[in-house]
């Protein structure tokens, strides 16, 4: 199995009051993009996300006082076969 981290970056929308997520699996890839409409589809996206450092309450909390947050997810890869 092969373990490694990926990134998160959560920035606050400007024109709808929600949220902005770049998300790189591996540093090779472009990054995903999605955008959140609330806090709570927020929190529902990444209570899936394998979160290394903190907890969707505490991003969401940071969000409150900051207009950027980056996180790193844990990625792993199973051999098929």
């Amino acid at each position: 199995m092969t373990v490694w981290l990926g990134q998160l970056v959560i920035s606050k929308a400007t024109h709808n009051g929600g949220y902005w997520v770049q998300y790189w699996r591996k540093p090779s890839m472009s990054p995903a993009s999605l955008e959140m409409g609330s806090a709570e589809d927020l929190r529902r996206y990444l209570r899936h996300c394998r979160l290394s450092e903190s907890t969707p309450e505490q991003l969401i909390e940071q969000l409150r006082s900051t207009s950027r947050v980056s996180v790193s997810t844990i990625e792993f890869e199973e051999k098929i076969g």
